[in-house]
């Protein structure tokens, strides 16, 4: 008989059978599955498939993305090439790539003393930022605060601040503090480390504390803060 497929002859997708020397598929121009290894299938129909690939009724096997045979045109039966995770259209199990454990963070722990175990520590050059010279503009500007306790900041709040080593604010928490709580606009320029994030953050609180808001009061959710951006 005419001459056959030899043993690493390799099946396409769309049913064509390729020599083995061949990296694409002569007819749809595929290339060779598995990276150009054979795969050993004797020329047989389907070694080339590809988990989501189906076979039609005419035979021809067509891949996952056709949603009707190459060959007959006929649909694409309900249900061809669905894997459930567990295998291909053939029933063969496809190759699956070892992927890394799947990340279950650990429980936080929200006691009061891990919560706080953590706290800031002031650096040794801390009280250098007392000789940091601070301009202040605008409509007449609250007077600064020179301590958390005559902020007028709620007791929980300072307590909190007290936990945290906040021990004294910095020269831009002393001026934007007191205007955030006035509910002023404020736009402040710091370097790096100069306490930028509470200066705002430490007015929001304790507004969230005094004046607690339903969140949701209509058909959706309200936000009752929002930060468009860090403060760097």
């Amino acid at each position: 008989g005419g001459g056959g497929s030899r043993g690493d002859d390799w099946t396409c997708g769309c049913g064509v059978s390729n020599f083995a020397s061949r990296f694409k598929c002569f007819k749809c121009f595929e290339p060779k599955p598995d990276g150009g290894e054979s795969n050993g299938t004797n020329g047989g129909g389907g070694g080339g498939a590809k988990p989501g690939d189906w076979s039609c009724t005419c035979g021809a096997s067509n891949f996952a993305r056709r949603d009707t045979c190459f060959k007959c045109s006929e649909p694409k039966p309900e249900g061809a090439g669905d894997t459930n995770g567990t295998g291909d259209a053939n029933g063969e199990v496809p190759f699956d790539p070892a992927k890394p454990p799947l990340y279950i963070p650990k429980d936080l722990d929200e006691t009061e003393e891990a919560v706080f175990s953590s706290g800031i520590q002031t650096g040794i050059n801390f009280s250098m930022w007392e000789n940091v010279g601070v301009n202040v503009s605008g409509e007449n500007p609250p007077p600064p605060i020179e301590s958390f306790e005559t902020a007028g900041l709620r007791e929980i709040l300072v307590n909190n601040l007290k936990k945290a080593n906040y021990t004294k604010p910095t020269p831009i928490q002393k001026h934007a503090i007191p205007a955030g709580l006035q509910g002023r606009d404020i736009m402040g320029c710091a370097q790096t480390g100069s306490g930028k994030t509470a200066a705002f953050l430490i007015p929001i609180m304790n507004q969230l504390i005094e004046s607690p808001g339903e969140i949701v009061t209509g058909p959706c959710a309200q936000p009752e803060v929002i930060i468009c951006a860090p403060t760097r």
